[in-house]
């Protein structure tokens, strides 16, 4: 693996896993059940929880408002990672706590559908008015509804697994570009109205968080420019996870009271009776602190524009996300620590809590801000340096190799083998023939010196 991409993954557990509240609760109740590292947990946990909170609290920017719901990747190696199982779990908790929430209002079997905690929606190739019409209201009478000051829009989990959909440019799906372009609407928490079944549906707020799954090669190799600069990769809380810190050879059930506790808090939560717990606030402390930090990562922005503008476009797309997100992380955190015989939760977030958020935001921009600068690079370009950055790891290598090696997204094998060419004439790679059982094969290395 490049260094570019190296993350240290007890950093990322330290960071993202929190000492206490719902969120610890939720990773200690499945770690160890299955071979997925806490982190993992903690992120679709983190995720979860946001569902639930939707507008009931919310970012304030000046007269603009958004949600404190959480679009998050869950990034690991392909098959092994089990990120689907992830999943699945956060999706069984969720269906749970509206099975138990609908007891408890007392809803027939025919209402169902009308009184969840948080609507679950499983996601993959869907079009924006499908999007709209699982996510938006049925009409425009129950649009004006949610307006209403005192309401609050239903919330959603969208559960998306292999979130490659979204994020890497395919003409054979060029729908999905439309559907990302709602996601970035709907992420602020309001949908534009759309002409969806037969009424016409008004503009109006809406409440959805996001989890979806993205395999590590798919996150290093193929992020379209569109992911970042259209700003969907910024909008992304990523959980970056290796393989998982232990082995389970047999099946290994919950405690089950452990996992009833966690849906019952939920539930609790969910049925705090007052609409509105007001905008997430900073201590006097944690404002200063984000004063700071903001401000350096603008200076940071401003220097390196001066020396590497593409890199500089990239670091500037994802702040300029990442800002909102560190504020929602520390948020969400903040409301996983609430007791449910405290009445309505105040999300007050105080400065221990808002400094963890930020040094998680930092340590994954450090992972993605290279992934980004790829992306917004021409793709020949990035497919030659990631040939030669091959070469000078690995040393001496088979054309053949190489070609399995290093694949970037739109390069044929006509293409790969010209541009290895013009590499060689360029004097940045070595190419030589050998014979290997009576075969000649061609070998690629680094440059002589």
């Amino acid at each position: 693996m490049s260094e570019s991409y190296e993350i240290a993954q007890g950093t990322v557990q330290e960071l993202c896993v929190p000492d206490d509240g719902w969120i610890r609760r939720y990773t200690d109740t499945y770690y160890g059940h299955v071979e997925v590292p806490p982190e993992a947990f903690a992120g679709a946990a983190y995720t979860l929880l946001s569902s639930v909170i939707g507008w009931k609290s919310y970012l304030q920017w000046a007269d603009a408002t958004e949600p404190l719901t959480l679009y998050t990747a869950l990034i690991g190696a392909s098959a092994t990672a089990h990120k689907t199982t992830s999943l699945s779990i956060a999706e069984r908790v969720a269906r749970d706590a509206n099975y138990q929430y609908q007891h408890l209002c007392g809803v027939s079997l025919d209402d169902e559908e009308e009184h969840n905690l948080v609507k679950v929606i499983t996601g993959g190739h869907m079009s924006q008015a499908r999007l709209l019409d699982l996510l938006g209201p049925k009409d425009a009478e129950e649009a004006h509804k949610w307006e209403r000051e005192g309401a609050t829009p239903p919330c959603h989990l969208l559960l998306w697994d292999e979130l490659k959909d979204l994020l890497v440019q395919d003409k054979g799906y060029s729908f999905l570009g439309e559907t990302r372009q709602m996601l970035l609407r709907i992420y602020s928490g309001f949908q534009p109205g759309s002409q969806t079944r037969t009424n016409y549906v008004r503009p109006s707020r809406c409440s959805c968080a996001l989890m979806g799954t993205v395999t590590l090669n798919t996150w290093k190799e193929q992020l379209g420019e569109e992911a970042v600069s259209g700003g969907m990769m910024g909008r992304l809380l990523a959980i970056p996870y290796g393989p998982p810190p232990s082995w389970v050879p047999l099946p290994s059930p919950v405690d089950e009271a452990r996992r009833r506790e966690l849906v019952e808090w939920l539930v609790a939560l969910g049925s705090v009776p007052t609409s509105s717990w007001g905008p997430v606030e900073l201590t006097p402390d944690a404002t200063d602190y984000w004063v700071d930090w903001y401000t350096k990562h603008k200076n940071e922005i401003a220097s390196l524009e001066r020396i590497d503008q593409t890199r500089a476009q990239a670091q500037a797309a994802l702040f300029g996300r990442y800002q909102a997100t560190a504020l929602k992380f520390a948020g969400v955190q903040t409301v996983s620590r609430w007791n449910p015989g405290d009445g309505v939760p105040r999300v007050l977030v105080q400065a221990d809590t808002l400094k963890s958020a930020c040094a998680y935001i930092d340590h994954v921009m450090r992972f993605s801000v290279p992934v980004a600068t790829e992306a917004l690079e021409d793709k020949e370009y990035r497919h030659q340096r990631r040939v030669t950055d091959y070469v000078a790891s690995s040393g001496p290598v088979s054309f053949t190799d190489l070609q399995r090696a290093v694949r970037t997204r739109g390069i044929t094998a006509d293409r790969f083998r010209r541009l290895v060419e013009l590499l060689h004439d360029e004097g940045q790679l070595t190419l030589s023939r050998d014979t290997n059982g009576g075969r000649e094969v061609l070998i690629v290395s680094p440059p002589e010196r």
